[in-house]
């Protein structure tokens, strides 16, 4: 599950993801997240097996 995770989800979208079972995922480089890559991170989690619960939090501003 997890290196699924991180390759389809999290580094095909230029974001790196810290944590376990609860993380906090951000963009690589100078950008900032979107709430289209909110979307694809809460649907790819959706529809894992291996997931029972998706609880995807608001974008906020990690450097401040």
């Amino acid at each position: 599950f997890w290196d699924s995770f991180i390759t389809e989800a999290v580094e095909a979208n230029q974001l790196t993801y810290g944590g376990s079972e609860i993380g906090f995922v951000v963009p690589e480089g100078n950008f900032s997240a979107t709430e289209s890559h909110r979307h694809f991170i809460d649907s790819w989690l959706s529809v894992r097996p291996e997931v029972s619960t998706v609880n995807i939090g608001p974008l906020i501003d990690a450097w401040h």
